[in-house]
């Protein structure tokens, strides 16, 4: 189960609620936050103050770093940070 449907508490396909299948897919949507928001009202209804931001708290719990680290962006994130770190004298 991923980090999003599992803070969703849906245990069926991602594909299912329109989520993307994978990082590399995910890095290609136009609007993920709309795109969550929409997977949210499919499983949760219209109820007032559901939204994405409500979520990521959880989402970050679930998440693993071997996932995230097929995502380009958050690759790029994680070599700058260490970069910094070293440069700083925190890491060796």
């Amino acid at each position: 189960m991923g980090a999003v449907t599992g803070a969703l508490g849906f245990r069926g396909n991602a594909a299912d609620i329109g989520l993307p299948k994978d990082a590399a897919e995910a890095e290609k949507l136009r609007d993920p936050k709309a795109v969550l928001n929409d997977a949210i009202r499919k499983i949760r209804g219209r109820r007032r103050g559901e939204s994405a931001t409500n979520l990521y708290p959880a989402i970050a719990q679930r998440q693993n770093f071997a996932a995230l680290r097929e995502s380009a962006s958050f690759a790029e994130l994680e070599a700058r940070l260490v970069i910094a770190l070293t440069d700083l004298g925190c890491v060796g």
